[in-house]
């Protein structure tokens, strides 16, 4: 089993981040790929409640998605192995 994932699913480190998200890495590689961006890349959009081709923009809350950082996972693998 590689030392950079779980046993494949998502466990709860609690010193993996400041807001005790949930993690495949351990608490040590949690931290070391924040040098590369973090595990996460967190996105952000605005929801519209105006109608389709109205002039007046009504914008309601706003709609976050969080995708696993892959390339910096994969460039923390590579440096350990170097090492």
């Amino acid at each position: 089993m590689s030392p950079f994932l779980g046993s494949g699913r998502d466990t709860h480190f609690p010193g993996a981040s400041a807001k005790g998200e949930m993690s495949w890495l351990c608490t040590e590689h949690a931290r070391a790929v924040r040098k590369f961006g973090g595990e996460f890349i967190v996105s952000a959009e605005q929801e519209r409640t105006s109608k389709p081709g109205s002039l007046k923009h009504n914008y309601g809350g706003v709609t976050t998605s969080k995708t696993r950082n892959v390339k910096a996972i994969e460039r923390l693998r590579d440096e350990s192995l170097r090492q």
